[in-house]
């Protein structure tokens, strides 16, 4: 990353310190909509430090839409240096000057872009959730000034908003931005800054007001700051009354909050952050409400919860221990699973922020449930605390293409293991591109780059059959698997793989499941001991054998059609499948839908 800012110093000449205005935060300095693919936005840091920006995300919102395509990156941005997204089929001038390139600017000018920080939106150009029409919206008096324009912050600006309409103006005068023709590329590289202040500086950011937090869920309050060290001190004020959340916290610019049951409901709330010795302050510019709490509904495993409400609204508390098999900074995403099922914890907001990395288990997570593209979403609403374990390896399924293709729910968004894949496509990996993959069982899919973090982007594309280990996503009626890293290429899983020669007996998850009509209950005895399956209902009581002291060897699948001993189908609910063979004895969990 290039330095290409031009510097613009203030010398203050008391004691022949050099003082440095400072910006709050990064914002966006440039937003460029030229012609054909020529787009660009950069963002800049005044902030008088280097930054990291894995605390960052630049996030699109098209036509009036939610904020959906993200771009993440873990570099450090120097002090006084631009970090420039380009659109890939940008002009050689723009691409020469870019960092990054990434669908993020697939935008007209109808469409927002938001500069997030730990979740939080700091920093917009248009208003997400409101379409302005094909004209886009109007900038400093210029009609329809975000397309077909670049737009450029003023040098005077010095912190991000999130108040669009005050960042826009009305007219040249009292706007933060300058309008250029279309296709100027003059200012992209570099920004002029000759803002920024020298004295202690606190901007309260999150809530800024209308928000509505449910009592004994987890939100971030999240501030900026410039000028000063030390810890801050958090105040909730309902009208002028304060309350002490927290005496002094490290000035992080983010502390979560989990609203106790004491604290009353109400609409006139403000949270204010102090520094040092009360200096600088500041206070959320309009309150916010303290809602009643909602009511929790606990479910035992993911297959229970895939089978819930998908409103968005309820709100459900996983009681069991579900596990990492994948965890990204993007939207602070974690796909885990447990031995029933697969979800996708998407934590745009950043809710949990207790530390987790793959194979840690979570316990009594508690969220609500939304569908993105046929995707299972979980969306928490509190941190739910330390993890219950550690170093728990989630064994992938193995599984042929046409098995995956034919049962696709049973597998969705768990670890799977294909054998023997190979790619038709040549050349290396690129992020979001879909790749044809077939294994011997002559299945097909789509094999798809979909972390861009993930090590073998850039990689080549593997000239000879894999074993892979991936994840099973859904997007609409695409069927997809995504390997999280390199090593997935070359997995080699443990006792639980059907052609390891173990020693022991296993039982394995049924698939599909939850099922309907019939399911597929796989087993290895590995011994000469007689083997007996059977079914019982949450009550204990045995309703069906499945397997009745039978001598087998090596990997056996047999079907069962959810009757009972007399052929008598069953009601749907929970079932549990134990499996005895000599000392071994295992018992697993299916669901029967009807």
């Amino acid at each position: 990353m290039k330095i290409r800012t031009l510097l613009l110093s203030i010398l203050l000449m008391s004691m022949a310190t050099l003082v440095m205005a400072q910006a709050t935060d990064l914002f966006i300095s440039e937003y460029l909509e030229g012609s054909s693919n020529n787009k660009a936005i950069e963002i800049f840091n005044g902030t008088g430090a280097p930054v990291n920006l894995s605390q960052y995300s630049v996030r699109l919102a098209p036509n009036g839409g939610s904020w959906s395509t993200t771009l993440t990156s873990t570099r450090t941005l120097a002090n006084n240096d631009v970090f420039i997204i380009a659109n890939a089929g940008a002009n050689a001038s723009i691409l020469a000057v870019a960092d990054t390139t990434s669908t993020v600017t697939y935008y007209n000018g109808n469409d927002a872009v938001g500069l997030f920080k730990n979740g939080q939106l700091i920093d917009t150009v248009g208003l997400q959730g409101t379409d302005p029409g094909a004209a886009g919206w109007d900038v400093a008096g210029t009609t329809g000034a975000m397309l077909n324009h670049t737009i450029v912050r003023k040098p005077e600006v010095f912190t991000p908003t999130t108040s669009w309409t005050a960042s826009a103006g009305t007219d040249a005068g009292n706007s933060q931005w300058i309008v250029y023709e279309q296709d100027t590329v003059t200012y992209l590289g570099s920004h002029e800054f000759t803002g920024g202040t020298t004295d202690p500086l606190i901007m309260v950011t999150s809530p800024m007001g209308g928000e509505q937090w449910n009592v004994g869920t987890s939100h971030q309050i999240t501030w900026t700051h410039a000028n000063f060290t030390g810890n801050v001190k958090i105040e909730l004020l309902n009208g002028t009354t304060p309350t002490t959340l927290v005496e002094s916290t490290e000035d992080t610019g983010l502390w979560a909050w989990a609203i106790p049951s004491e604290i009353a409901t109400g609409t006139n709330y403000k949270i204010r952050i102090s520094g040092p010795g009360g200096t600088p302050t500041d206070l959320s510019d309009n309150p916010f409400s303290i809602i009643p709490a909602v009511a929790v509904i606990d479910v035992p495993d993911i297959a229970t919860l895939r089978t819930q409400a998908t409103d968005g609204t309820t709100v459900y508390r996983l009681t069991g221990e579900a596990w990492i098999t994948l965890a990204r900074t993007s939207r602070s995403q974690k796909y885990i699973q447990d031995n029933t099922a697969g979800i996708l914890i998407d934590d745009p907001s950043g809710i949990i922020t207790t530390p987790y990395v793959r194979n840690d288990g979570m316990t009594n997570l508690k969220g609500t449930l939304v569908l993105y593209h046929t995707q299972f979403e979980f969306i928490p609403v509190q941190d739910p605390g330390q993890p219950t374990s550690h170093n728990h390896i989630v064994q992938p399924i193995p599984v042929t293409l046409t098995e995956l293709s034919t049962n696709f729910p049973a597998y969705s968004q768990q670890l799977v293991y294909i054998s023997n894949v190979s790619f038709v496509e040549s050349g290396v990996f690129a992020t979001l591109i879909n790749y044809n993959i077939t294994d011997p069982s002559s299945g097909t899919m789509i094999f798809r780059a979909n972390f861009s973090e993930a090590d073998y982007i850039g990689a080549a594309i593997p000239t000879t059959p894999k074993n892979i280990a991936a994840i099973a996503i859904p997007y609409d009626a695409a069927m997809q698997i995504s390997a999280r890293n390199l090593a997935d290429f070359d997995y080699v899983i443990a006792n639980e793989d059907p052609i390891a020669q173990v020693s022991t007996p296993v039982l394995y998850n049924n698939v599909p499941n939850p099922f309907m009509g019939s399911t597929s209950i796989r087993f290895d005895a590995k011994s000469n001991n007689p083997v007996s399956i059977e079914v019982f209902n949450v009550k204990g009581q045995k309703v069906a054998s499945v397997v009745n002291n039978e001598r087998s060897n090596g990997l056996q699948s047999i079907n069962w059609n959810g009757t009972d001993n007399n052929g008598n189908k069953l009601p749907s609910g929970v079932y549990l499948y134990k499996m005895q063979s000599g000392s071994y004895s295992s018992t697993k969990k299916m669901i029967l839908m009807k």
